[in-house]
């Protein structure tokens, strides 16, 4: 899992950070969505070793300083204990674990950004 979050995360880096695309199409990384194990990337309670790499705030860094669209998966976010507002009222748990720069949506939401680009890449 340690290696597919950093592969992941350095190639979505090189992708906003290049003044080139890397494909003779692709300009830009608009939205992410993170489903299955993925969505703990977006959780703001996990605590790390101080030698040890916080990859939930590698992923917020990114996501907020792009100004990206960040969507975790319902179904995927609720049975690993990743919740917002929203979720934390209507099961009366009393605490948010969403980082503030994601939010949780269906896979409608995946629907439309695979329609709306012309690349989609998948890790795991």
């Amino acid at each position: 899992m340690c290696t597919l979050r950093l592969t992941a995360l350095k190639l979505l880096l090189a992708l906003t950070d290049s003044p080139r695309p890397y494909w003779s199409k692709v300009t830009t990384c608009t939205a992410y969505f993170f489903f299955g194990d993925g969505v703990h990337n977006t959780s703001k309670l996990t605590v790390v070793a101080q030698d040890d790499t916080n990859w939930q705030q590698q992923w917020n860094k990114l996501i907020e300083l792009q100004n990206l669209d960040s969507v975790v998966c319902v179904t995927s976010a609720i049975k690993r204990g990743i919740i917002d507002e929203a979720e934390s009222a209507r099961h009366e748990l009393g605490a948010v674990s969403l980082s503030s720069s994601s939010e949780i949506s269906g896979l409608g939401q995946l629907i439309d950004a695979t329609i709306n680009s012309d690349r989609v890449i998948n890790f795991g």
